[in-house]
């Protein structure tokens, strides 16, 4: 499955002259992974000039699907108090120290009042809040 992607670049003069003398041009994503490569023919470089990218493609799971995306934003109005829009975890620790931080979340700690969106949430919470007492069964 090919995926065709757009990018929009910006080339510096030395940019070019390397691209003109055969080396290649990398563009890196902020992970530091390698987005695409530059190329081009030296022999192009008296004639129009030709950029030939090539795109890696998005990367996918091993069923061929891509990975969700994160569903939790951390800024919006708070289910509380309604004031917002604010940073959700900091202001429910400080003015509502009684109340889970994610009032929807499906996955309860047994025990204490907090509720997460996912297991991973749970099981982290589990470990560094609880780490002294046994768990339930």
């Amino acid at each position: 499955m090919k995926i065709k992607t757009s990018y929009d670049c910006e080339f510096e003069q030395k940019d070019l002259a390397n691209l003109a003398s055969g080396h290649p041009l990398s563009a890196t994503l902020s992970d530091g992974t390698i987005a695409f490569r530059f190329r081009m023919d030296p022999a192009l470089v008296n004639g129009p000039a030709r950029v030939v990218a090539e795109a890696k493609p998005p990367r996918l799971l091993t069923d061929g699907t891509a990975p969700k995306k994160k569903t939790y934003n951390h800024r919006g109005t708070c289910p509380y108090c309604k004031r917002g829009p604010l940073v959700l975890q900091p202001h429910i620790r400080k003015d509502h120290p009684d109340k889970p931080l994610h009032s929807t979340g499906k996955f309860r700690c047994t025990q204490c009042i907090q509720r997460y969106a996912s297991q991973h949430g749970l099981s982290l919470h589990m470990r560094f809040s609880h780490k002294g007492t046994k768990k339930e069964s």
